[in-house]
């Protein structure tokens, strides 16, 4: 036979189940939760690690690619600096070389000048000392014959000088020519007064001699020009 007791023992183990069965299921439920938000954190953390990675990657490609075209513009701007330095240095060395070029002939033609001038000189020197020394001792065919060699030879000196003068833009050359023509002149005088009497011929002679250190004058004067052009002065 069943006791009060015992029913009311009954009684409290069922609702201690029940209390502890939804105890549990409640705790089932919470733990259930617990886990979906975990696991929702979880995909959103990695979702957003994902994000990152792909943004991240994305940018680290972006500066690549402009490093690398940094780069590459850089080679090409440094082979274009080369190329124009080259070129610059190739330009001067051209110009250096055609400047040594002009210079050695600038040189070489005031030399040949030079040479014209003294021989020019030395042949009017040498005419004077005849014509003076031996107008009287000699035969007046031997004379003029004479005059006549040395009237050619200063000629001759006369047109070498000449090809050397720019009579269109210089004063000095053009008075250079003018003196040399007058000298020659003089000269042809002398010639023609051997024909007539010693007085008009001893007058010629003077008036070589005044000529001649005028055309001394301005030759020394042409060749101290073309030595400080030549100087760069």
């Amino acid at each position: 036979n069943v006791t009060s007791t015992d029913t009311t023992a009954i009684e409290s183990f069922k609702q201690a189940s029940l209390v502890s069965e939804k105890a549990f299921d409640k705790s089932a439920d919470i733990s259930n939760a617990s886990f979906d938000y975990a696991t929702g954190i979880a995909v959103f953390l990695a979702l957003c690690a994902t994000g990152l990675a792909y943004w991240f990657g994305r940018k680290s490609f972006k500066l690549t690619e402009m490093s690398f075209k940094t780069v590459v513009e850089e080679i090409k701007a440094s082979q274009q600096s080369a190329k124009d330095l080259n070129t610059r240095l190739f330009e001067q060395q051209k110009e250096l070389q055609k400047n040594e070029l002009q210079y050695a002939f600038e040189a070489s033609e005031l030399d040949k000048l030079r040479t014209i001038i003294s021989e020019y000189l030395t042949c009017l020197i040498d005419f004077n000392k005849f014509i003076t020394m031996q107008v009287k001792s000699l035969d007046k065919e031997v004379l003029i014959k004479e005059s006549v060699k040395y009237n050619l030879r200063v000629a001759n000196y006369t047109q070498l000088i000449e090809l050397f003068l720019d009579c269109e833009n210089k004063d000095l050359h053009r008075e250079v020519k003018t003196k040399l023509k007058d000298l020659l002149n003089i000269l042809w005088d002398i010639r023609k007064a051997l024909d007539n009497d010693y007085d008009e011929f001893e007058k010629k002679i003077i008036d070589f001699a005044n000529e001649f250190d005028v055309v001394n004058v301005v030759l020394n004067n042409l060749l101290a020009v073309e030595i400080r052009k030549l100087k760069g002065e």
